[in-house]
């Protein structure tokens, strides 16, 4: 049996050989990797040597000094460059040695660290991608045995991979994302709610959630691969989860869960769009176990969200919120809880709601079989009718404002010298502080076109103004004066005249009038925009630079947009007016065989006319339903492209083949009916 004390000197002895071979400058790649597995084997003969021969403190010390030296050499190898960690990552006794390390408490700090190390390298090749994989799943492999410590009562190793999961996710989050699903991921770590153990439980619940929201994080595929191993709402992962807790959820757990609800970091008000829609019914799910005053702050917190974006109203819609609401409605007996339920079922089904739904509503409001009218009635019925009162068209397109917006793909007519109208139904969600693309603080576009020849025209809205800008042979812009408040609709409608007359009405009323040179234009339209990230033409004017085009953009709009439309010719007020009282809803043709397509009592002679109507002046219009050629009508055909990072896309078609205008859309459109 060798002397532990002779063994340790050897140790000492070798390292700083070996230390003094790292520090010249003309190392060999290969003598590196000769002197990494010289250290491995130091570290194995140490271990080796040290079962049963320590004897005292004096060969506990002498012991531990030569193996924190054998560590301090491996750190080097690591420092030296990646290839060197890349061979470390090819050596397979190499990494079992910094895997057997975890299982000590003493070393588990440096052993991981430089496991993490190996795992962030950047492959080169096909050998290095298995190399990593392999790497990946052994580590993987590690959170059953894990789990197995966790039952013994410490949770510190599966803490601590948990949390070295998420670091490697920080270097490259897409790369991981596609990496882990090959190896079961999601089953190994949900797998660890399983363990019945005696410790914190809602330390592991956090960090299994927190990991998970960043293996999901703005990955759409992702998020549908782990809803088909868990279940629609994440109905396993919830059972799991309550049984982890013994059917109490702590408020911690349900912060993780809007952190996950918003793919991370959830922060009112500056983080709070729902970008998983499987969450909400996991929330409450998990919400309707928690105590009072856990209930009345989660459903505080649903009300702000619902109340800061209709795109929260349509994921909550899509997810089947409003059958778990009315579910619970119906058990509940805590006065409070049921009026703050009832205001969440009157937001949802504003928005939209289903014909079964509605028949369930009616079902709760059926008296009791003695006579006795149900004590939940008055509220519910007070729901319907908040319904009933929701401002806005009945279909809209969702525009997010990062990379949204509508853009018009084929060339059309160009307006007339005479003039122009541009006129939509929009509703302002949020002026933007800064675009993305150095555009000047807070400026959002709603249209933009120009021709081949570059002539044509810009509105922005900021947060109290309107500004215009016009090129043709020169750029002139103007600022019109106009506040549009936010969460509101609004009927815009924008008059240019052939004779430098622009003109602003808000809902049918003038509201603001200036002089501004008319674009005249000779050839087509080749560029026509709404809603989207758009070069500020006069701008572009200015700049002397070979990238005038670029160097000023607008931001995207970030709202809502219903029916709009572009003519030729100048409205008039009145016509203005009429357009506006047709309603949001309004989304034909202007033409005179549109019967029943009109409210009553609405005068609409002045654009609704055969001969001097807008139907033949309207250049296009489209909506969240059809798109509109004035030649020819609704055509039966839309084509939706969506931009790439949503991961969704739509193409309504049916057997009629009429599509004279090809259009993308980069945000969200959804049709919702009340």
């Amino acid at each position: 049996m060798h002397n532990i004390n002779n063994v340790c000197v050897c140790v000492l002895g070798l390292l700083g050989f070996l230390r003094f071979i790292l520090k010249k400058q003309n190392c060999k790649p290969h003598a590196i990797f000769l002197l990494w597995q010289a250290s491995v084997r130091m570290e194995k003969g140490l271990s080796a040597s040290a079962a049963g021969n320590l004897q005292g403190s004096v060969d506990m010390e002498f012991w531990m000094q030569a193996r924190l030296a054998v560590f301090a050499v491996v750190t080097e190898y690591f420092a030296i460059s990646e290839e060197a960690v890349n061979q470390a990552m090819h050596n397979p006794r190499a990494v079992d040695t910094l895997f057997n390390l975890l299982w000590e408490s003493s070393t588990r700090d440096f052993a991981l660290h430089h496991i993490l190390l190996i795992m962030k390298a950047t492959p080169t090749c096909k050998k290095d991608r298995d190399a990593k994989m392999d790497l990946c799943l052994k580590y993987l492999g590690l959170l059953p045995r894990a789990q197995v410590e966790c039952q013994a009562g410490d949770i510190s190793l599966v803490l601590d991979l948990l949390a070295g999961l998420r670091d490697i996710l920080y270097t490259d989050v897409m790369y991981y994302q596609e990496l882990f699903p090959d190896g079961e991921c999601f089953l190994h770590i949900v797998s660890l709610l399983h363990a019945d153990t005696v410790e914190p439980y809602s330390q592991v619940s956090l960090d299994v959630v927190n990991t998970l929201t960043h293996m999901l994080q703005g990955n759409e595929l992702l998020k549908g691969a782990f809803r088909l191993k868990v279940g629609v709402g994440y109905k396993r992962l919830q059972s799991l989860l309550i049984a982890r807790h013994k059917g109490h959820p702590t408020q911690g757990l349900l912060d993780a869960l809007l952190d996950m609800l918003v793919d991370g970091g959830f922060q009112i008000p500056s983080n709070m769009l729902i970008q998983n829609e499987d969450v909400v019914l996991l929330f409450f799910g998990m919400l309707q176990h928690c105590d009072e005053e856990e209930k009345l702050n989660g459903l505080d917190t649903f009300h702000r969200l619902l109340e800061e974006s209709t795109a929260n109203q349509a994921a909550c819609v899509r997810a089947g919120l409003l059958s778990v609401l009315l579910d619970w409605f119906a058990l509940e007996q805590t006065e409070l809880l049921l009026m703050k339920m009832a205001q969440l079922i009157q937001m949802i089904g504003g928005h939209s709601i289903s014909g079964k739904d509605m028949r369930r509503i009616f079902a709760l409001l059926r008296s009791m079989k003695d006579g006795s009218r149900p004590h939940h009635g008055t509220l519910l019925l007070q729901s319907l009718q908040g319904m009933l009162k929701e401002q806005g068209p009945a279909v809209f397109f969702e525009l997010s404002g990062h990379d949204s917006g509508i853009a018009v793909r084929m060339r059309s007519r160009r307006p007339s010298n005479r003039g122009y109208s541009f006129c939509c139904w929009a509703r302002v969600e949020n002026f933007p502080l800064l675009s993305s693309r150095g555009a000047e603080e807070g400026r959002m576009s709603l249209y933009s076109f120009s021709s081949e020849s570059g002539k044509g025209c810009t509105l922005l809205l900021c947060n109290d103004q309107l500004v215009v800008e016009s090129v043709s042979n020169k750029h002139h812009t103007v600022s019109l004066p106009v506040r549009l408040h936010l969460k509101h609709w609004y009927f815009i409608c924008i008059t240019h005249s052939g004779r430098n007359s622009l003109k602003v009405f808000l809902d049918g009323e003038l509201v603001a009038i200036e002089k501004l040179r008319y674009p005249k234009m000779n050839d087509n339209l080749s560029h026509f925009t709404v809603g989207t990230s758009s070069p500020l033409l006069a701008a572009a004017k200015e700049s002397d630079s070979g990238e005038t085009l670029s160097s000023k953009w607008s931001s995207a709009f970030c709202g809502q947009l219903g029916p709009l439309y572009l003519f030729e010719d100048a409205m008039s007020p009145d016509q203005v007016m009429a357009v506006y009282s047709l309603g949001p809803n309004y989304m034909y043709a202007f033409l005179p065989s549109e019967v029943g397509c009109v409210p009553e009592n609405v005068s609409t002679q002045s654009v609704i006319d055969s001969k001097d109507g807008l139907a033949l002046k309207m250049i296009f219009g489209f909506n969240a339903q059809v798109i509109i050629n004035p030649q020819h009508g609704l055509s039966d055909e839309l084509f939706l492209s969506f931009f790439p990072s949503l991961g969704c896309s739509s193409h309504w078609n049916n057997s009629r083949q009429l599509c004279f205008l090809l259009w993308v859309c980069t945000g969200k459109c959804r049709a919702v009916t009340v």
